[in-house]
C-alpha cells in the first residue's frame, strides 16, 4: 500500500513538470521575438540530428501538383513486392495489367527491415491525408 503510494506520487511530480513546461513554452512562444524562436528551432533541430542520426525519406504515391503517379513510389513498391514480401505480415493484393497481374505490396502501418549496401532500412507504410 505504501509503495503504490509513493508510485502515484512520483507520477503525480512527473505531470506536474510536464503541465509546468507546456505552459512556459507556451509562453515563451507567445511572447519571444520570433528570430529568438528561430534560433532556438535550429539549435533544437541539430541536438536533436545529434541524438537522433537517422535520416526519413517521404516518397508519396502521387506527384503533388497534378496527382500524377509518382515514378519513384511505383519503383519502390515493385522493391518492396519483390525483396520484402516475406517478411511484412500483413499484405494489400492489386491487380494491373487490365486484371492479368497480382502485385503484393505492404498494408498501412505496417514495418519491415531490409539492408541495402551494409546500411539497414526501416520501410513504414503509411497514409498522410
Amino acid at each position: 500500500m505504501i509503495r503504490a503510494m509513493r508510485l502515484l506520487q512520483s507520477w503525480g511530480g512527473v505531470w506536474t513538470s510536464i503541465a509546468s513546461f507546456i505552459f512556459i513554452w507556451d509562453r515563451i512562444r507567445r511572447y519571444c521575438p520570433p528570430e529568438l524562436i528561430r534560433a532556438f528551432d535550429k539549435w533544437t533541430r541539430r541536438i536533436r540530428s545529434f541524438l537522433y542520426p537517422y535520416i526519413q525519406i517521404s516518397i508519396n504515391e502521387f506527384m503533388s501538383n497534378n496527382l500524377k503517379p509518382h515514378d519513384a513510389y511505383a519503383a519502390v513498391e515493385a522493391y518492396l513486392s519483390v525483396h520484402l514480401a516475406k517478411e511484412a505480415k500483413r499484405l494489400r493484393a492489386e491487380t494491373v495489367n487490365g486484371g492479368s497481374k497480382l502485385v503484393l505490396s505492404m498494408d498501412e502501418h505496417e514495418r519491415v527491415t531490409d539492408e541495402f549496401c551494409g546500411a539497414k532500412i526501416r520501410w513504414i507504410s503509411g497514409k498522410l491525408v
